[in-house]
């Protein structure tokens, strides 16, 4: 005899494997391309200490968010503590640990 079990309703879990697949491609793309693109500036408006920028920082072995912050602060900023705070909103994290290799945005003054 034959063993005639019914399947029921497979397709819709297949379907739901190759969309959460594609899911995962596209995410893990997306943070391939956030995290590996290479240093950019983006610039807003002029103030009185100079123009308003935005930086994209590659984060090297050793380097914490006090010493990035301490190397791109300028007076514009109202203090160094609000600058890091600034650049932790900036950049959605809440801790004070960052990973060499990734990147993160710092805004800065640059003068004209």
């Amino acid at each position: 005899m034959y063993n005639t079990r019914k399947v029921k309703n497979q397709i819709p879990y297949i379907f739901l494997g190759k969309v959460t697949c594609i899911l995962v491609i596209m995410v893990a793309i997306f943070l391939m391309v956030l995290f590996i693109l290479p240093e950019r500036t983006a610039s807003a408006n002029n103030t009185a200490g100079g123009t308003y920028t935005i930086t994209s920082v590659k984060i090297e072995e050793g380097d914490s968010l006090w010493s990035i912050a301490k190397e791109h602060y300028t007076e514009e900023f109202s203090s160094l503590t609000n600058y890091i705070s600034e650049i932790k909103r900036m950049n959605g994290i809440s801790s004070d640990t960052v990973y060499a290799g990734s990147y993160i945005l710092v805004p800065q003054y640059v003068l004209n």
